[in-house]
């Protein structure tokens, strides 16, 4: 075999890595924008709402890094538990988890369609940065044990993203059950970091396009107008 044609093993996966970050760079400032519901698809700059996340081994990212190590050294079997029955959780089990499945059942059918709507509207923002793929805690530092699955990277967190918007919507039409819903979305972000697989600067990254979107959302008239007939 030609010598110069030998490329270690490292530097092919660099590249590869390299490769699929521009791809995906690419296809989040190119993708084309589904007809919304309320909010388009290219309505936020994630530019401007999400700032980069802190680089290994500077002060902030090993606190992040030692925070996971820490949530990890503190949690039960029950905490674990919660972890992985919070991650399968689609909205209206969720829901059901934070409001008990007998008020789910008498709203849910009012709520749903404007819900799943809404849902179909946020997609295109999940698992989505203008910023290079950030290693999830386990990939990084082998002392991290995960207890639920992961697919992309860490940065932001998806689960955070969707539960508060979740937990908003269904705030506005029962603004009683409000602050119920927004305690619950903030446990169900924490036990991603109990769970090993997001670090905490992920949480705000999800909660900062959540709040965005949000935004935008409530400016919809036509959000608006189905929100208070329903209310």
């Amino acid at each position: 075999m030609n010598a110069a044609l030998v490329v270690p093993r490292r530097t092919l996966l660099a590249l590869g890595s390299a490769v699929a970050a521009s791809a995906a760079t690419r296809a989040w400032s190119q993708a084309p924008a589904l007809k919304p519901h309320f909010v388009a698809a290219d309505a936020l700059d994630l530019r401007e709402v999400q700032p980069p996340w802190p680089a290994d081994g500077t002060l902030a990212g090993e606190a992040d890094l030692n925070t996971v190590l820490a949530a990890q050294a503190l949690r039960s079997p029950s905490d674990i538990q919660a972890a992985r029955d919070d991650a399968g959780n689609g909205p209206q089990a969720w829901l059901g988890s934070a409001l008990g499945a007998e008020w789910v059942s008498k709203y849910a059918a009012r709520f749903m369609p404007l819900l799943d709507r809404v849902r179909a509207d946020l997609d295109p923002y999940a698992h989505v940065s203008p910023h290079p793929r950030r290693a999830r805690p386990s990939e990084r530092d082998a002392r991290v044990q995960p207890v639920v699955a992961f697919n992309h990277g860490a940065y932001p967190s998806a689960r955070t993203q969707s539960t508060l918007v979740w937990a908003e919507v269904v705030g506005d039409l029962h603004p009683d059950v409000l602050d119920r819903l927004q305690a619950h979305a903030a446990r169900s972000a924490w036990l991603r970091v109990v769970g090993g697989v997001h670090y905490p600067t992920d949480l705000e990254g999800g909660r900062r396009v959540a709040r965005a979107f949000l935004a935008r959302l409530r400016a919809s008239a036509a959000y608006r107008a189905e929100r208070d007939a329903l209310r």
